[in-house]
């Protein structure tokens, strides 16, 4: 079974992982069977049977890929849960930048202490850099 990238990205995290799951499922299945007919071919070699007490497995994905997957689908809530948890914003990301750049923030939002986005980067990473910079460059350098 094959599945378009993109397609897969749009779905619920829920869904992607019932998904993934199944398309392992099937896998592992299609491997038994081809080890079973080559069994056949071949004479009577043993090949390992498939277990017939069914494990569940789990898909368990990162942190970051979960929070990445809720920025791009504006599931704030998530978000906000998740960094909470302690997920960095500064992760990188496979498109380059850090998800804090995926999330295309507002560098002059502030938040009910009146703090901005560059108050919570941390000093001396790239996500820090490019806010500094980008302030300076659109004439807020006293904030």
């Amino acid at each position: 079974m094959e599945i378009d990238q993109c397609l897969l990205e749009s779905l619920p995290i829920g869904q992607r992982q019932r998904l993934v799951r199944r398309m392992r499922c099937e896998q592992i299945r299609a491997y038994y069977e081809r080890e079973k007919s080559l069994q056949r071919q071949q004479g009577g070699v043993k090949v390992r049977a498939l277990p017939t007490h069914r494990k569940k497995h789990h898909v368990r994905f990162r942190p970051a890929d979960i929070i990445q997957d809720a920025i791009v689908h504006h599931n704030d809530k998530e978000v906000l849960r998740l960094l909470k948890e302690g997920v960095d914003p500064n992760t990188p990301i496979s498109s380059g930048g850090s998800l804090l750049h995926l999330a295309g923030v507002n560098v002059l939002l502030q938040d009910i202490n009146g703090n901005i986005s560059l108050d919570y980067a941390i000093e001396g990473t790239e996500t820090s850099y490019i806010l500094r910079k980008h302030l300076e460059e659109n004439g807020k350098v006293g904030i």
